[in-house]
Formats: C-alpha cells, sequence, structure tokens
C-alpha cells in the first residue's frame, strides 16, 4: 500500500517554523531553535513554550495577558489579547 505524504506548511512562509498542528482555532508551530508556539488564530496571541536552561521545569512566556484560572481544583492560565 503506497504511503501519501502530507505536504508541511510553514508560519511565515518559512521552512525555518514548520506547523506541527492547526484546526482553526489554534495553530502549533516550532522555530528553528525548537522553542514551541501556540497561536489563537483569531485573536493572534500567542505563547512560547520551552525548558527552562536552569532546572528540569518548563517556562512559557506570552505576547498578551496572562490570569491565573482554576481548571478541575489545578492552576492555570489564561493568555488574552492586552
Amino acid at each position: 500500500m503506497a504511503q501519501t505524504a502530507t505536504a508541511t506548511r510553514f508560519k511565515h512562509g518559512s521552512e525555518s517554523f514548520p506547523i506541527l498542528f492547526e484546526d482553526g482555532r489554534v495553530r502549533v508551530y516550532k522555530n528553528p531553535t525548537n522553542e514551541i508556539f501556540v497561536e489563537n488564530i483569531r485573536s493572534g496571541v500567542t505563547m512560547r513554550i520551552d525548558s527552562s536552561l536552569y532546572d528540569d521545569g518548563i517556562r512559557f512566556t506570552a505576547d498578551g495577558r496572562v490570569e491565573p484560572i482554576q481548571i478541575n481544583g489545578m492552576i492555570g492560565w489564561r493568555v488574552s489579547p492586552r
């Protein structure tokens, strides 16, 4: 059975920013240093996720307003336009 290759799409039209997932609401892509970006397609709000250089944690930065929220008894974060 022949395999069908799926065309890879790119953010900014650059092969350095391959889109890993997109569902019409959220787009996930990475940059040349393998940082992951999660973008709300409608608002353009973007969150960058990478591993911490100093410990075993994960950190994120965002270009919007970050607010703590509670989800199922756990801490969560809402990133929204400013």
